[in-house]
């Protein structure tokens, strides 16, 4: 890693009142691995990397300004228009006052690809985004564009680009933007920046000393020292010591700016302690001594159980269970009931390594995983073609959504499959049970409904010509009347007024919109409301017969019968008898009279002449 300082650092004092600012200036010449250098970053990050580290130079041929290596933008082989910034650590500006911070950079520039304008934009910004960075300059690859100048020969050229003052914080970075435009490569090398930060003043705050472990077990280990709440600053050092008592002697083992640092193996228990220094004012402060205890119990071997299982997305959590220690923490603890505990449940979305921590009752402590596979639970759909019959016909059962290798199981009846046909003899819901090859189960039902065919009923009363029909049929859903007369309705039980007298015949259709068809009855409903009236005078008179099905007889009790004549309820003359004999008792055959109402007018021996309304069925 090249990410240093220059070999020669230049600090600039100038002072206000108390109040000091530097100026120290920071280079990177991409010299050695890794790349990016440690501290440096890629936007959007690859692979693939359109920036890399080269040793040696194509399109164009080059190699590096100094050193052993140089950055390249792989112009020639991306896309036009593909951006990829490299970007630098982070920068203090807090210092920077009236002065002007700069950033210089070597870039080739030579002919080939003329028509491609291949850049480089230099901008700088307050976070790692390019969005709302601002631009301070760029370089074109063409040495013949003008941007930001021509030069007259391929080679090496440095540029040089002012920050704006009003970056004037702790954190800012400079984004080395390259567009492509699948010209040749663009090669930089020997970036370098100034950085002002504010320097330490006064006597410092060490602060606190955290180690991760603070208890090493097993005998022997190494732990993670950290400092919280200590004066941060440029010009601060940090000299870190460890003793075997809390009193010393004390040996130092890391001098410099860290304030992160490892004990490295340590195999008895040791104290540890922080002396920051400020360089400008030469004041320290020493943290309170920590103590790192090395245990030689053995570590507590942690199970987690099962290893391995299976979880259907909607099904119960899953049960994870540790042994082995007294108190235990599980991680990651966003799907589980709870974080802590020998047992907790799982539910994850997604596939999950669970690692529990085990602690002993000494604060030693170990680790084993439960790793929870996640499969989708079949999201099974069940529907019947069709979803409603007629008793004694036939239904198709479908299940759909289960996906391949899943099971499919319908009760009632214990069908296997995905579909099957059915004819039930009443409405049945079906629930289909389907297995993936995971084991994981997803239910569904339908329900098919099951008709009978209808019969069609009905009665009736008349009151003058306005008659009210009922219906009295059974499994229908729909009606249809036809009164005889040209009209009919869609009503169950319809009141019809017809407009004349007459013998209707009243047709009747249900049915049940399943079952082909339907049923059909008709009744014929005589209507007479005007005609010849009764003529009621001699009690004598006798129909033996009312309602007439074949045989009309009449009887006189006293006067022998002369005539008989039937008329219709018009007063038209349908048939007469004449009885030469003179009986008492007379007997007429009308079974060839259509249904209906007639009026019967008998002549007696004296010339008397009465009538009956009779109805003929």
């Amino acid at each position: 890693m090249k990410h240093k300082l220059l070999s020669c650092i230049i600090v600039l004092l100038f002072f206000t009142g108390v109040t000091a600012y530097s100026q120290v200036n920071y280079s990177e010449s991409f010299d050695v691995l890794p790349f990016p250098p440690s501290g440096w970053s890629l936007a959007p990050a690859g692979p693939p990397n359109i920036w890399s580290r080269q040793l040696n130079g194509n399109n164009p041929a080059c190699t590096p300004h100094s050193g052993a290596g140089m950055a390249r933008f792989f112009s020639d082989m991306s896309p036009a228009g593909s951006t990829q910034s490299l970007i630098s650590p982070v920068i203090d500006y807090s210092g920077l006052g009236t002065d002007t911070a700069r950033i210089s950079l070597w870039i080739f520039r030579d002919l080939g690809a003329a028509a491609a304008v291949d850049s480089l934009t230099i901008l700088v910004n307050t976070s790692t985004s390019v969005a709302g960075a601002v631009r301070v300059g760029a370089i074109a690859r063409y040495r013949l564009y003008d941007l930001p100048d021509t030069v007259s020969a391929n080679g090496w050229y440095q540029y040089s680009f002012d920050i704006p003052q009003s970056f004037n914080t702790d954190t800012n970075y400079i984004l080395l933007k390259g567009t492509s435009a699948q010209g040749n490569n663009i090669f930089i090398d020997d970036v370098n920046w100034d950085a002002y930060p504010v320097p330490c003043a006064g006597s410092p705050t060490a602060g606190v000393i955290n180690a991760n472990p603070n208890v090493i077990c097993g005998g022997s280990g190494s732990s993670s020292l950290t400092l919280s709440g200590e004066t941060i600053g440029y010009g601060l050092s940090y000299e870190w010591q460890s003793a075997p008592s809390a009193t010393g002697p004390w040996t130092s083992f890391v001098n410099g700016p860290l304030t992160s640092v490892f004990t490295g193996v340590i195999s008895s228990s040791t104290y540890y302690r922080c002396i920051s220094t400020c360089t400008f004012s030469s004041l320290t402060d020493t943290t309170a001594v920590l103590l790192v205890t090395v245990n030689s119990n053995p570590l507590p071997v942690i199970t987690a159980s099962p290893a391995a299982v299976s979880f259907c997305t909607g099904s119960a959590a899953v049960l994870l269970t540790a042994t082995g220690g007294a108190t235990y923490s599980w991680s990651p603890s966003a799907s589980l009931s709870s974080s802590t505990g020998d047992s907790v449940y799982s539910s994850p979305t997604a596939n999950t390594a669970y690692i529990v921590t085990g602690f002993d009752s000494l604060g030693c402590s170990s680790t084993d995983t439960a790793f929870v596979t996640v499969h989708p639970t079949p999201n099974v759909n069940a529907t019947a073609n069709p979803d409603s019959i007629c008793e004694g016909s036939s239904s198709t059962l479908n299940a759909f959504g289960g996906g391949p290798g899943t099971t499919y199981v319908w009760n009632p009846g214990g069908f296997n499959g995905p579909n099957f046909m059915v004819s039930p003899s009443a409405t049945t819901t079906y629930l289909v049970t389907a297995t993936s090859t995971f084991g994981c189960v997803g239910t569904d039902s339908v329900t098919l409904h099951v008709y009978t065919s209808p019969v069609a009923a009905f009665s009736y009363t008349v009151n003058g010509r306005t008659v009210t029909f009922h219906d009295s049929s059974s499994n229908s859903v729909t009606w249809q009347w036809f009164f005889g007369d040209g009209n009919s309705s869609s009503q169950q039980n319809p009141l019809y007024t017809y407009s004349y007298d007459s013998t209707f015949n009243v047709m009747l259709i249900v049915t049940n919109g399943v079952c082909p068809g339907g049923d059909t009855i008709i009744i014929s409903i005589p209507i007479f409301t005007s005609g010849i009236n009764d003529l009621n005078g001699n009690d004598n008179i006798l129909i033996l017969s009312n309602p007439v099905t074949d045989e009309l007889r009449i009887q006189n009790a006293e006067l022998r019968i002369k005539e008989i004549g039937i008329y219709n309820t018009v007063g038209e003359k349908i048939f007469i008898h004449q009885q030469a004999t003179n009986n008492k008792q007379l007997t007429v055959d009308v079974s060839q009279l259509p249904p209906g109402f007639y009026f019967v007018r008998v002549l007696d021996e004296k010339n008397n002449l009465l009538t009956r309304k009779i109805v003929k069925m």
